[in-house]
C-alpha cells in the first residue's frame, strides 16, 4: 500500500512536470507568434518604404513656385539644402496659400511603365539628386527685339514673302502664347504670371535717327494682347518707313558716286588727278554685323533695367540669324554681363536655314545663337511653333521662357547633338588642376552659376557621406570647361573644406593650342585671342574662388569683425592718394598695431570689389537719389562771368547730411564718403553673422547707393534693410535757411521723384534727398560741351585714317557711344528760339540770363530737380507717375464695364537748358567759334536752346502736383510738347 502511494505521488509529480512543460511550450509558441507578427509588420513597413522609394526614383518634375523673385544663389542653396531630405507635400488650392519665398507648386512622377503619377493628398517624398527641379516666377520682364537689318528685307524663297512680315508674325505668336493661362504639370492652379514687355526694333543704319522703342513697360495680358499688337504693328510700320527712307538716302548717294566714278573711267584718262572728297562713302554708315549684334543686346539690357526690378529677366530676339561674331574680349564682356545679371537670351529664327541659293550670301549663324541661348538658360526656336489658345497645359513658349532649371542648357545641348547633321569632332579630356578651398560647396556652386556654369549631375558617394557636383561651362562651340566640387555630406557649417577639380573637354586642335602655346606663334589674331581668353577665364575662376574664400572667412576669426577703437570713433580705415586707385591705410591710424593691420588686410579686397561683377559673390541692391541743390544758386549758372567760366550746381549741405547719416548708420567707414560696412548681429552678445557693403557713387546731384549683402541672407531680410535705410535717407531735411527773399523763392513745390516719399505741401523744411525708383544713372543725359550742330541730334561715327568706321573693341568700353544709344532709345524734342537777328539791336547778356533763370524757376516749380551741370549746360530731372493702359479687352474698354486696377509706374523726364548760343554760317563756323560764348556781338543769330528727353513709358501721367496738373492724362510724346508749351506761354 505504501508503495502504491509512492508510485501515485511520483505520477502526480510527473504529471505536474508535464503540465509545466506544456505551459512553457505554450509561452514559447506565443513568443514565436509575437515575433512572427513583428516580422510581418517590419515586412509591411519595408514594402511601404520600397514603394515610396520606387515613386521617388521616378520623380520627373518638381516645380517651385516663387512667391518673390529670389536670387540665383538662393535657388541653388534651396536645392542643395533639400537633397536627400523628406518633403511633406500637400497640394495647394490657390496662389494665396504660398507665404514663403519658395514653395512647392506640384510634384509629378513616373513609374517603371512610364505612367504618370500625381499625388492627390498629403504625401512624403524624398528629393534625390536625380530629381529635376524647375522654377517658375510670378512676375517677368521681357524685351522683344526685332532685327530690322537689311538682310531681313529679302524674300524668303521657301514662302515667297518678305522676312519683315515673318518677324511680326513671330512676335504675335510669341506674345499670344505667353499670355495664355496655364497649369503646371501636377497642379490644378491656373497660373497667369505678370508680363512686363518692351518691344524694340533695332537697325544697324547709323543715319537712321528714328526712335527704336515701339512700346515700353506694358503689362501684357490675354485680354489686351490684341490691342497692344495693333499699337506695335502701327509703330513698326512707321519705323520701317523711316528705315527705308534712310536706306534710300544711302543707296542714292552711293549710286551717284558710282556714276561719277564711271565718268572718270571713260572720259577722264587725261584729266588732272583730283583729291577724293573728305566725306566717307555712305556704305560706311551701315554698322558692321558683329557690332550691330552687340548693340542690339545693349539696347535690350538697357530696356530691362527700366522695367520693374523684382522680376525674372529675359531677352527674346527675332532675327534671321545673319549676324557676325564680335571680337573675343567684347563678346566675353557681353556674355559676362548677361550671366551676372541672370538674363536669359532666346532667339526666334525667321526665314530658312542655309540654302545653296541663299540671296546675297545671307547665311544664318545658328551656331552662335544656339551657344548664347544655352549659355544663358534660353532657347533657340528654328521653327515657329503653332499657336494653341484652347489648351491650359504649358505650351512650348511657357516651358522655354518662363521656366528655369539647373540642367536646362545640357538638355538643349543633347538635343542639338542628336539633331546635328554634321559629325562632331572627337572630344578629348584634359585636366587643368585641383585644389582645396575652405568654403561651403553651396557658395562655390552659386558663384559658378553666376559665371554661366550649369549643373550636369549630382552624386552621393561613400555611403551617402560625400557629395560630388559636376558643373559644365559651355565656353565655346565643342569646348566645355568642367568644374567638379566634392564635399562631405550632409552639409554642415563646421565642415567647410571643398575639393575641386578643373578640366576641359575639347577637340585635339584646341588642346594642342592651349597646352603648347610657347612652341609656336599663331598667324591668325583670332586664334591668338581665343587662347588668351581661355587662360584668362581659368585665371578668373581661380581669383573668384580665392576672393570667395576670403569673404566667407569673415566670421572665422575675431580679428576680422572686432572694430578697432580708433575706427569706431569715425576715422576712415583707408584713403586714396591723388590719381591713384589703390587704397592706403589711413595715416591717422597706427601702422604698428598688428591687429589693426590684419583687420585692414581683410577689408581691403572688399573695398576694391568691382561693382560690375560683385553679383558673383553677393546679393546686390541699389538706392537712387537726387540731392537737393544749395540755395542761392550761382549768378553765372547760365551765362559766363568775366573770365568765361560758369558756376556749377552745388549740393554740399545735402551731401553732408547724407554722409553723416551713413556714417552713423554703418558700423565703420572703409573710405571716407565712399564705402561703409554694416555688421549684422542676431544676438548682441555673440559674434556677427553677416555684413553688407554700402558704396556711394560720388557724383552729386545724381547719386546711387549700392548695397552688397554677403551670400546666405534671405530676400525678406535684405528688402527690410533696404527699405529702412531708404526711409531714413528720404526723411533727411534741411534746416530753415536763407533770407526772406530766398524763402519766397523756395516756396515752390517740393514734390518728390517718388510718390511714396513726397513731402507735405505745408512742410517748411525741404528734403535733402529725393528717392528715384528708376535707374536714372543709366539714362542720364550729360553734356560736357556744346554740340557742334543743334540741328543734328548726334555726331556721325568717327572715321579713322583708313576710311573705316572706328568703334571701341576693348572690354571696358561700350560698343557704341552712350549718347547715341540713348538718342535712339529715349524720346527727344529740341527747341531753338532766335533772340536776335544779325540786323537787330544787340541784346545784353544779362537779359538773356534772366530769361534762362525764369525757365529754370518754372521747371523747379513743376518739380524738376538739378541732375547735372557743366559748362553752363544745366540738366534737370523729374519722375512722374504713369498709369498703365487698362488690361481689359477692347470691347470691355469701350463698354466701360471692366474694373481696371490702376497700376502706377514711374517715368523719367529730363530737361536741358543750354547757355546762349550764337549761330554762325557753316562756311565761317569753326570748332572754336561754336564754343565762343563771351560776347553777343558775334556774327550770326543769338539763340536760346532747350530740349526734353522722355522715357518712352507706356501709359498716361497721373497724380501730378498742382503746379503741373496740366501734365495729367498725357503720354510721353505729349509730355514733351507740354513742357515746351509751358515755356512759350
Amino acid at each position: 500500500m505504501f508503495i502504491n502511494l509512492v508510485v501515485m505521488f511520483i505520477n502526480l509529480v510527473v504529471m505536474f512536470i508535464n503540465l509545466v512543460v506544456m505551459f512553457i511550450n505554450l509561452v514559447v509558441m506565443f513568443i514565436n507568434l509575437v515575433i512572427m507578427f513583428i516580422k510581418l509588420v517590419v515586412m509591411f513597413i519595408n514594402l511601404v518604404v520600397m514603394f515610396i522609394n520606387l515613386v521617388v526614383m521616378f520623380i520627373k518634375l518638381v516645380v517651385m513656385f516663387i512667391k518673390l523673385v529670389v536670387m540665383l544663389n538662393t535657388r541653388a542653396s534651396w536645392y542643395f539644402s533639400h537633397i536627400n531630405t523628406v518633403i511633406d507635400y500637400t497640394p495647394k488650392a490657390d496662389i494665396s496659400d504660398f507665404q514663403n519665398e519658395l514653395g512647392i507648386l506640384s510634384i509629378t512622377a513616373q513609374d517603371e511603365q512610364g505612367m504618370e503619377y500625381v499625388p492627390c493628398g498629403q504625401q512624403l517624398f524624398q528629393l534625390t539628386p536625380h530629381v529635376l527641379v524647375t522654377f517658375i516666377a510670378l512676375r517677368y520682364r521681357l524685351v522683344f527685339i526685332l532685327d530690322v537689318s537689311p538682310s531681313v528685307a529679302t524674300v524668303n524663297l521657301a514662302t515667297s514673302e518678305i522676312l519683315y512680315d515673318e518677324a511680326f508674325r513671330s512676335l504675335e505668336t510669341a506674345m499670344k502664347s505667353l499670355v495664355q493661362p496655364f497649369r503646371a504639370p501636377g497642379s490644378q492652379i491656373l497660373l497667369c504670371p505678370e508680363l512686363y514687355v518692351t518691344v524694340i526694333a533695332h537697325t544697324p543704319l547709323v543715319n537712321c535717327k528714328a526712335n527704336q522703342v515701339l512700346m515700353q513697360g506694358c503689362l501684357l495680358t490675354q485680354k489686351n494682347v490684341d490691342r497692344m499688337l495693333r499699337v506695335i504693328g502701327d509703330a513698326l510700320t512707321k519705323f520701317e518707313n523711316k528705315v527705308a527712307q534712310a536706306l534710300k538716302e544711302v543707296i542714292e548717294s552711293d549710286t551717284y558716286q558710282d556714276e561719277e566714278e564711271e565718268d572718270h573711267l571713260t572720259g577722264g584718262l587725261f584729266e588732272d588727278i583730283v583729291e577724293k572728297p573728305d566725306t566717307p562713302s555712305p556704305i560706311l554708315y551701315l554698322t558692321t554685323p558683329d557690332m550691330s549684334f552687340v548693340n542690339l543686346f545693349r539696347y535690350g539690357i538697357l530696356a530691362l533695367q527700366l522695367l520693374p526690378e523684382k522680376s525674372a529677366a529675359g531677352i527674346i530676339v527675332i532675327t534671321d540669324g545673319v549676324v557676325g561674331l564680335p571680337e573675343a574680349s567684347l563678346f566675353e564682356s557681353l556674355m559676362g554681363q548677361l550671366r551676372h545679371s541672370t538674363i536669359s537670351c532666346s532667339f526666334i529664327q525667321i526665314g530658312e536655314d542655309f540654302q545653296h541659293n541663299a540671296g546675297l550670301g545671307h547665311v544664318p549663324y545658328l551656331d552662335m545663337l544656339s551657344y548664347m541661348a544655352m549659355s544663358t538658360f534660353g532657347v533657340l526656336f528654328t521653327r515657329l511653333p503653332q499657336l494653341d489658345t484652347t489648351s491650359t497645359e504649358m505650351n512650348i513658349f511657357h516651358q522655354a521662357i518662363l521656366t528655369w532649371n539647373l540642367q536646362k542648357p545640357l538638355h538643349q545641348m543633347q538635343m542639338q547633338t542628336q539633331n546635328s547633321r554634321m559629325a562632331p569632332n572627337p572630344i578629348m579630356h584634359k585636366k587643368h588642376g585641383e585644389r582645396n578651398l575652405q568654403t561651403p560647396i553651396s557658395n562655390l556652386i552659386s558663384c559658378r552659376l553666376r559665371e554661366g556654369y550649369t549643373i550636369q549631375d549630382v552624386h552621393l558617394t561613400k555611403g551617402d557621406s560625400q557629395v560630388e557636383v559636376n558643373m559644365v561651362l559651355l565656353w565655346r562651340d565643342q569646348i566645355t570647361i568642367h568644374y567638379l566640387a566634392v564635399s562631405s555630406w550632409p552639409l554642415s557649417p563646421a565642415k567647410r573644406t571643398t575639393h575641386i577639380e578643373v578640366s576641359v573637354l575639347a577637340h585635339y586642335a584646341f588642346l594642342q593650342d592651349v597646352t603648347c602655346p610657347g612652341k609656336k606663334l599663331f598667324s591668325s589674331p583670332y586664334r591668338t585671342a581665343l587662347v588668351k581668353k581661355y587662360w584668362q577665364t581659368l585665371q578668373g575662376t581661380t581669383e573668384t574662388d580665392q576672393l570667395l574664400v576670403h569673404l566667407q572667412s569673415f566670421a572665422m576669426s575675431p580679428i576680422y569683425y572686432q572694430v578697432p577703437e580708433s575706427v569706431k570713433k569715425g576715422v576712415p580705415l583707408f584713403f586714396l592718394l591723388a590719381n591713384s586707385t589703390t587704397p592706403q591705410l589711413n595715416v591717422q591710424l597706427s601702422s604698428k598695431d598688428a591687429a589693426l593691420t590684419q583687420f585692414a588686410n581683410f577689408w581691403k579686397p572688399v573695398l576694391m570689389l568691382d561693382i560690375n561683377i560683385w553679383q558673383k559673390w553677393m546679393h546686390t541692391h541699389r538706392i537712387g537719389l537726387v540731392l537737393m541743390h544749395d540755395v542761392p544758386l550761382g549768378k553765372h549758372l547760365h551765362i559766363p562771368n568775366s573770365s568765361g567760366r560758369f558756376h556749377s550746381v552745388m549740393c554740399r549741405q545735402a551731401q553732408m547730411s547724407l554722409n553723416n547719416l551713413l556714417r552713423n548708420w554703418s558700423t565703420f567707414e572703409l573710405l571716407e564718403n565712399h564705402s561703409y560696412i554694416k555688421l549684422l548681429f542676431q544676438d548682441p552678445d555673440k559674434p556677427p553673422t553677416s555684413f553688407y557693403l554700402l558704396r556711394v557713387s560720388p557724383k552729386p546731384p545724381c547719386m546711387v547707393l549700392r548695397l552688397a549683402f554677403l551670400g546666405g541672407m534671405s530676400g525678406k531680410e535684405r528688402n527690410e534693410i533696404v527699405t529702412q535705410l531708404t526711409e531714413k535717407i528720404t526723411s533727411l531735411t534741411f534746416p530753415q535757411r536763407g533770407t526772406q527773399k530766398d524763402n519766397k523763392q523756395k516756396k515752390t513745390s517740393q514734390h518728390q521723384l517718388s510718390q511714396e516719399s513726397a513731402p507735405s505741401p505745408r512742410q517748411h523744411k525741404p528734403p535733402c534727398c529725393l528717392y528715384c525708383q528708376k535707374p536714372l544713372e543709366k539714362i542720364l543725359i550729360r553734356y560736357d560741351r556744346m554740340p557742334h550742330d543743334f540741328f543734328v541730334l548726334d555726331v556721325p561715327p568717327m572715321i579713322d585714317q583708313s576710311g573705316q568706321l572706328s568703334y571701341p573693341v576693348s572690354a571696358n568700353k561700350t560698343a557704341a557711344n552712350v549718347f547715341t544709344t540713348l538718342s535712339r532709345y529715349l524720346y527727344h524734342r529740341r527747341w531753338v528760339w532766335t533772340m536776335q537777328h544779325v540786323s537787330s539791336m544787340p541784346i545784353s547778356m544779362q537779359a538773356v540770363g534772366c530769361i534762362l533763370s525764369n525757365l529754370t524757376k518754372i521747371r523747379l516749380q513743376e518739380g524738376f530737380r538739378f541732375s547735372h551741370a557743366n559748362s553752363g549746360i544745366v540738366d534737370m530731372v523729374l519722375e512722374v507717375d504713369m498709369k498703365l493702359p487698362c488690361v481689359c479687352s477692347e470691347a470691355e474698354a469701350e463698354a466701360e464695364t471692366a474694373e481696371c486696377v490702376e497700376e502706377l509706374h514711374p517715368c523719367i523726364v529730363q530737361y536741358v537748358i543750354f547757355p546762349p548760343h550764337t549761330a554762325t554760317t557753316k562756311e565761317s563756323a569753326s570748332k572754336d567759334d561754336m564754343e565762343e560764348m563771351e560776347t553777343t556781338e558775334a556774327d550770326g543769330e543769338l539763340q536760346i536752346i532747350t530740349e526734353c528727353w522722355v522715357e518712352p513709358q507706356c501709359g498716361v501721367i497721373v497724380n501730378s502736383s498742382p503746379e503741373r496738373k496740366h501734365f495729367d492724362g498725357l503720354d510721353y510724346r505729349q509730355l514733351a510738347e507740354a513742357v515746351s508749351g509751358n515755356v512759350v506761354s
